[in-house]
């Protein structure tokens, strides 16, 4: 039996927090034994001698200056950390609903485009700067997780721009400083 002690008590019995409680009641569970949990009312806690019947304490870790939790507050949480233990939801995903995070050479096959077109409309033509520049465009494209979509969308920008450029009659040939 576990028991939900909020304050300390001058016994010797193994004391847990709520997740460290749940991680054992599974894993007694998962042994086929029968195990408990014992909250006490919310006008006082548990006493002494509920206290005494328990294998385990359970403490929640809370801030000092209020360890009281009502008995609801006190059973959520055990709940929670009860669903949590059993739960393989990965802490981080990335939800890209139809499209998938691009490979490393379809990135690669994007910047190639970009950086040819920047050098063509001249962005990049201060030639002691422009390896810095490269790389910085670099880094902010390979820092995050770029969907298929998200790329497929960017070379679409990158390609009118250049079709606009070429139609105004700004020619590569034109921008190119040395």
């Amino acid at each position: 039996m576990f028991a939900t002690c909020p304050r300390p008590r001058h016994i010797v019995k193994p004391l847990l927090t709520p997740r460290g409680a749940c991680a054992e009641l599974r894993e007694i569970t998962a042994r086929g034994l029968r195990c408990a949990l014992l909250f006490g009312p919310e006008r006082a806690g548990l006493d002494n001698e509920d206290i005494a019947h328990a294998d385990t304490l359970i403490r929640y870790p809370v801030n000092p200056a209020f360890t009281s939790l009502n008995l609801a507050q006190a059973v959520m949480v055990m709940a929670y950390e009860w669903w949590q233990s059993a739960d393989d939801t990965p802490p981080r995903q990335l939800m890209t609903n139809e499209s998938q995070v691009s490979t490393k050479s379809e990135l690669d096959n994007f910047l190639t485009h970009m950086v040819d077109q920047l050098d063509a409309c001249g962005f990049l033509r201060n030639a002691p700067k422009r390896p810095g520049m490269v790389r910085n465009l670099r880094h902010l494209f390979q820092r995050g997780e770029v969907t298929e979509q998200e790329l497929r969308t960017l070379h679409g920008v990158v390609t009118e721009l250049a079709i606009g450029r070429r139609q105004r009659g700004r020619l590569e040939k034109d921008m190119i400083v040395e």
